[in-house]
């Protein structure tokens, strides 16, 4: 390492002065609130909507629809072990028979 010449530690003493002058003339309020980077539209509320039989059944059906899918993925996969496939083929059944009486 070469020593430390004059030229150098002005140069060093000039931009640690800088830095202390400009942290200075900061602002000393902090926010409380996050930070933001860019802009986006305000959040809109959601339509207010009955929530009757219909929809509930839907929603039903749809669970049942997607587990029967989720199982066939994973399925698919080779992510159950033989031990567990009794078990898994139940569950399988089951939701496919809960879809059947929603739908």
């Amino acid at each position: 390492m070469s020593p430390l010449s004059r030229r150098a530690l002005l140069r060093s003493g000039g931009v640690l002065s800088l830095g202390a002058i400009v942290a200075a003339c900061g602002d000393r309020q902090v926010s409380q609130a996050p930070g933001r980077v860019g802009n986006v539209p305000p959040v809109t509320d959601l339509p207010q909507g009955d929530v009757d039989d219909l929809a509930l059944l839907r929603t039903a059906s749809s669970l049942e629809f997607t587990a029967i899918e989720v199982y066939r993925i994973v399925t698919a996969a080779g992510l159950v072990d033989d031990a567990y496939m009794t078990p898994f083929e139940r569950f399988v059944s089951d939701h496919q028979e809960h879809a059947e009486l929603l739908s």
